[in-house]
């Protein structure tokens, strides 16, 4: 091999080498990003078997949110119909 190659050819094991670093780089964040929403969920479901009236309460919320954004929708829906 001569200089000239053997600098490619270390150029090009460089370059796979910084790309193989990102990926597992990204790798790591999505595992880290699963992992931690998993232990919200279990320490969700744990809060849940505690206080059982928490589950009922979350239904009513989640019903009220919904409740309150069909009442923004038709707002926005009039305003829209007046201009």
């Amino acid at each position: 091999m001569t200089p000239r190659t053997d600098t490619a050819i270390e150029n090009m094991i460089r370059e796979g080498w910084d790309d193989l670093s990102e990926l597992c780089r990204e790798l790591e964040m999505e595992c880290n990003s699963w992992k931690a929403a998993h232990d919200n969920q279990v320490e969700l479901k744990r809060i849940i078997s505690d206080r059982p009236d928490l589950k009922e309460r979350a239904k009513l919320v989640a019903d009220l949110i919904e409740e309150r954004d069909s009442w923004r929708e038709a707002a926005y829906a009039l305003k829209q119909s007046i201009k």
